[in-house]
């Protein structure tokens, strides 16, 4: 049977335990690219359906899912086989299952739809305050053989002139991003970083001496330029990461319970207070720092690094992470006593308004949503 069948008979709940097994294994042998086209083509076929799809079966269909994904994961792990590959292709259909649910049910109408964040941040230089968004390309600050091009795409650069000032040069500024809002610089040397919400970025206009230093406060992605006999050093909270040339991720919001540092390529040290030994990451691994020292772990980087592609993307992650993150990119308030102890699979682009997004994992889970302002609950 091909596939648009058994998927309309897995929607519909007529589906049989051997075409099922079927299912699942076509879904773990493609792509979530070659997925997502033949679910769509589902999709463009089932338009004109008068018969909706039954809410508690899809509901069903999601804890079949979970349940296979643990299945899964004590069957690989006997086998000390990699978990990661399968994993995430089975849970990118509940991604497809959510967005076929997402399709075929009836929209919510949004009298105040809260709208994404966007790119905005205020630079603080010299006793400056300058505001910063993605609406003109213009050289915003020229001052001490400093020179600061403002771009349309929610960036800017830094340029040092030959006689700059020195004590200008050393002198550091910040780039602060607030809830809602996040931002990218290019630095001086050319290194590329990109704020999360709620960030703040110290650094100098320019590099002096055999170390480039700055100072995190949040999250932030780093894409450092390579410059062997100057290592470049990130301080989060006494902590510092110490890289030549790499890509990685630093995190350091409350859930995450610690900072975190997730190593996407190069190589990367970590070192903190107390320390006595070379803590060294590889890539696809994470090194969690907090008050009961430093654990570093396998992970998928794709996960950490979702939102610099605009994406949200949990896997098997806690509801009130998930609604933290959520809070701090759509710039809102929370009642987390209301949140119910489960966890989530949800991949969605990062520029809808927020109700989508709670469309999405309502018509996934059993879970309902109220708005109070710009306070979000449980419905009881």
């Amino acid at each position: 049977m091909k596939f648009k069948a058994l998927y309309h008979k897995f929607l519909y709940n007529t589906i049989t335990k051997l075409e099922l097994e079927k299912l699942m294994q076509h879904f773990k042998n493609e792509s979530e690219a070659s997925l997502k086209h033949e679910i769509n083509e589902v999709f463009q076929s089932n338009q004109n359906q008068a018969k909706p799809i039954n809410e508690q079966h899809l509901e069903r269909l999601r804890l079949q899912i979970i349940h296979k994904i643990e299945k899964d994961q004590i069957v690989i792990q006997e086998t000390q086989q990699f978990i990661i590959p399968i994993y995430l292709r089975v849970a990118a259909v509940l991604v497809l299952i959510g967005l076929a649910a997402y399709l075929f049910y009836p929209k919510t109408q949004n009298i105040n739809p809260i709208e994404p964040g966007k790119n905005v941040a205020l630079l603080e230089i010299s006793g400056k305050k300058i505001p910063l968004d993605d609406e003109r390309e213009s050289e915003i600050y020229k001052q001490a053989g400093i020179s600061i091009i403002h771009h349309k795409n929610g960036s800017i650069t830094y340029h040092i002139n030959e006689g700059a000032d020195s004590t200008e040069i050393v002198a550091l500024q910040t780039i602060r991003t607030p809830k809602g809002g996040q931002y990218k610089v290019t630095l001086s040397d050319g290194t590329k970083v990109m704020l999360n919400s709620a960030s703040r970025l110290y650094f100098p206009a320019g590099f002096r001496g055999n170390t480039r230093s700055i100072k995190l406060d949040g999250e932030a992605y780093f894409e450092v330029a390579h410059q062997p006999k100057r290592p470049f050093i990130v301080d989060v909270n006494g902590m510092q990461v110490k890289v030549l040339g790499t890509k990685f991720n630093v995190s350091n919001y409350p859930e995450d319970k610690g900072i975190k540092t997730t190593l996407l390529e190069g190589s990367v040290a970590i070192d903190y207070p107390g320390n006595h030994k070379t803590n060294l990451l590889k890539p696809n691994q994470q090194a969690l720092f907090n008050k009961g020292g430093l654990t570093i772990s396998d992970v998928n980087t794709e996960e950490s690094a979702a939102w610099t592609n605009n994406l949200f993307l949990f896997n098997n992650v806690p509801f009130d992470v998930v609604m933290q993150k959520l809070a701090r990119w759509y710039n809102i308030e929370v009642d987390y006593e209301s949140l119910p102890k489960r966890n989530l699979y949800v991949k969605i682009n990062r520029n809808v308004e927020m109700q989508k997004v709670l469309e999405m994992i309502s018509l996934t889970t059993d879970v309902k949503f109220k708005f109070e302002g710009r306070k979000l609950s449980i419905a009881q």
